[in-house]
């Protein structure tokens, strides 16, 4: 996956959305993992409850990306 038209616009749009929601979730995702390694409960809790937040974001935006992506047609390879 990646970013095939770049002079699209709703392409670069939803790329970058999509980026942005992966980014959020390997933030929180580390966050999550610091927190267990420290034990701290209330933060654990709050953590994964936010990175399932994230999660779905991130889904969503490459479901959203990808399915704008058949919008294009296949350009033909060249030899």
């Amino acid at each position: 996956m990646g970013l095939k038209r770049p002079d699209c616009q709703e392409c670069q749009r939803l790329w970058q959305e999509y980026s942005d929601a992966v980014f959020d979730y390997v933030r929180l995702d580390g966050q999550l993992k610091m927190a267990l390694l420290r034990d701290e409960e209330d933060a654990v809790e709050e953590l994964r409850k936010s990175a399932a937040v994230a999660v779905a974001r991130r889904d969503s935006a490459q479901a959203r990306f990808r399915e704008h992506e058949t919008t294009h047609p296949v350009r033909a390879a060249t030899a």
